[in-house]
């Protein structure tokens, strides 16, 4: 299974950075996702393909939004939407998963909640500040 990973690696990994599933491509390898995984799980370009197949998935799903134009093919792409988001937002965290953050402002904590998650490109960014916590608590 190494054997596989290292001689099919960049096949792999331009795969992966199109968009494919490690899945449909380790099934035309006869290896299981596992076992590239773990083969590959170091390796910096592995995770730079993973992510750049998470942003041309966001941006098919996008385009799909952008172009329904029945009700089921909105609510059918918004599903395919939310699901890449969902994934990016588990497998890449740090570019496109939820964010939460603790700020002191005037020696009183504040907590900010901000939301940095993809989102069609005409929609904003969600940011809520809670109001301070009372003094004493």
């Amino acid at each position: 299974m190494t054997a596989v990973a290292i001689l099919h690696r960049e096949e792999i990994l331009h795969g992966l950075a199109s968009g494919k599933r490690l899945s449909d491509l380790t099934a035309q390898l006869g290896v299981s996702p596992q076992a590239i995984s773990k083969v590959l799980s170091n390796d910096p370009e592995y995770a730079a393909a993973i992510e750049q197949g998470h942003a041309v998935k966001l941006d098919r799903a996008e385009a799909q939004l952008e172009q329904a134009r029945e009700q089921v093919d909105v609510s059918r792409a918004r599903a395919v939407w939310d699901a890449y988001r969902w994934r990016a937002g588990v497998e890449a965290s740090y570019r496109w998963g939820q964010k939460s953050e603790v700020k002191h402002i005037d020696a009183a904590p504040q907590l900010q909640i901000v939301i940095v998650a993809p989102q069609p490109s005409n929609a904003n960014v969600t940011e809520k500040v809670l109001n301070p916590l009372p003094s004493g608590t």
